[in-house]
């Protein structure tokens, strides 16, 4: 077959793509958040509208760069489903920019699919992974590897250091491990100054990439002073957090080392879901470390760049070891756009050219019918039907109860995971009573000094406070496993003495002050 004939099947298959692509995110205007979404936008509510302190006076896990992110958002867009989407959608055209800034310095056509293979993987999972943290986070990664491989900033390689630096900060302040990236952009930048002696590369490397993140992090830390929370995020982040990375996906308690070793391994045996996409990126390793002329380039040098940050995300859920859909979203991210490298058009490997190309494209055509998917709730809409809601309409039918039998006065304490009750109350827009969001913290590790402090704590804070309505959510989930309990008997007398169920449902209970 001629390369024009190659070309036109492949751009024909790339105008259908991006057709399909746009109506998906168009019709994602109508999602709703879900999942932790609401949950980390009711926290910044909180602080933004009702200057409500994060960690002292809100008990937050998520770093404080999650809830700036939200904080901007929300003051920006608004607390509202649609001005979410409409930041989502403008953090995707970002990531295509990044993405396209990457891998067209390879070739065109690897950045056009691989927009279009990310474009058509994020949106798949639906508006229950919308604006996770992980995605968030790996953005300003992506951004890196731009000014890293920039030919423009290069020459002035201390503010290139700077700029590097300061985004993969942005990405440890909102998770801390994302900031793995470094490591590969490290090795990079190291590799670009053969001609300097390798103590004082180093040495440059350490002191402007450690001066880029200071940059970003200086500020975190006068805001978390200034507001006088400093101290409690780092009670948090130090005694709270290493007991919350115990817990595994299925929100249990794994005691045994052997066990957690299996359970590592067999999860990341799963590949984020990816298993199909090893077929192209064995070809990606292929062209890489086995095409003679292609080594020692510069597109050599990108390529096995990002081949190592497909090895260091594929490394990253296993640090908090709970594997929850959103931890694979980096490296789901560099997989899917390392593997789109498959359709390079200029190679030169020990195969028949002839060959290599319908190989290339018999593995696009089998990623196209077997990986590329539309979200179910886009295909839902297609059909004419309303998209999914959030817990099958629970969240918004216990709002329009709170709005109805509460005041914007009333303090309301959620005892609640992600069963609904905190989304409700984001948007009935009511305040929480006392610091505690949540309740799974007192159920896990209870042998914990802290967790029994933390037990004590909200006791003291209901007597003190007496909300005006407790929101207990039946179908909350719970922790099992090692030192857990589903018993809180001094919660349960608490609400026993001082409330009355005022509406009952199998979901729920809201019980009124007496």
């Amino acid at each position: 077959m001629k390369d024009i004939y190659f070309s036109i099947l492949y751009n024909s298959f790339a105008v259908l793509m991006i057709i399909i692509l746009i109506i998906e995110i168009s019709l994602s205007l109508e999602w709703k958040m879900m999942h932790d979404t609401p949950l980390l936008t009711y926290v910044a509510y909180l602080i933004s509208e009702h200057d409500y302190k994060p960690y002292s006076e809100v008990f937050e896990t998520s770093m404080p760069g999650s809830i700036l992110f939200h904080i901007l958002i929300g003051n920006i867009f608004g607390w509202e489903d649609f001005s979410f989407r409409i930041c989502d959608i403008f953090l995707f055209i970002i990531f295509v920019i990044g993405i396209y800034g990457i891998l067209s310095k390879i070739s065109q056509r690897v950045a056009l699919f691989g927009i279009i293979f990310w474009g058509f993987f994020y949106f798949s999972l639906g508006q229950y992974m919308q604006l996770q943290r992980d995605y968030i986070g790996v953005l300003p990664i992506i951004l890196a590897i731009l000014i890293t491989i920039s030919n423009r900033i290069s020459n002035n390689y201390i503010l290139q250091y700077i700029i590097i630096g300061s985004l993969v900060s942005l990405s440890f302040w909102i998770k801390p491990h994302l900031a793995l990236g470094i490591i590969p952009i490290y090795i990079y930048l190291y590799n670009q100054r053969q001609n300097i002696k390798r103590f004082d590369i180093h040495c440059k490397l350490i002191l402007y990439l450690g001066l880029g993140f200071i940059v970003i992090s200086l500020p975190i830390f006068i805001w978390l002073w200034s507001i006088g929370s400093i101290n409690e995020w780092v009670e948090i982040f130090i005694k709270y957090l290493p007991l919350h990375t115990k817990l595994s996906g299925d929100h249990e308690i794994i005691n045994s080392f052997k066990t957690k070793i299996n359970y590592i391994f067999d999860h990341l045996s799963l590949l984020g879901g990816l298993q199909i996409w090893l077929l192209p990126f064995s070809l990606v390793l292929c062209f890489t470390y086995l095409n003679s002329k292609l080594i020692g380039s510069k597109n050599h040098k990108i390529m096995s760049l990002l081949i190592q940050m497909s090895i260091c995300y594929f490394i990253y859920p296993a640090i908090s070891g709970q594997f929850w859909d959103y931890h694979w979203l980096p490296f789901n991210l560099f997989f899917i756009i390392t593997s789109s490298l498959f359709l390079l058009e200029h190679f030169n490997v020990s195969f028949p050219v002839n060959n290599l190309k319908v190989l290339q494209l018999s593995i696009f055509l089998f990623i196209v019918v077997f990986a590329i998917n539309i979200s179910r709730d886009a295909i839902m809409q297609l059909k004419g039907l309303e998209p999914r809601q959030p817990l099958n309409g629970l969240v918004e039918e216990l709002s329009n109860i709170l709005k109805k039998e509460t005041n914007e006065n009333d303090l309301i304490q959620p005892i609640d995971w992600t069963a609904g009750g905190i989304h409700s109350m984001l948007l009935a827009k009511r305040k929480l009573a006392t610091r505690y969001l949540y309740d799974y913290h007192f159920y896990h590790d209870i042998s914990s000094p802290y967790i029994k402090y933390l037990r004590q704590d909200f006791i003291n804070s209901l007597k003190k406070v007496k909300p005006s309505f407790m929101l207990v959510m039946l179908d909350r989930e719970f922790v099992s496993g090692f030192d857990t309990t589903d018993k809180f008997v001094e919660l349960d007398n608490f609400i026993e003495e001082n409330y009355i169920p005022f509406i009952k449902t199998e979901a729920y209970i809201l019980y009124k002050k007496i």
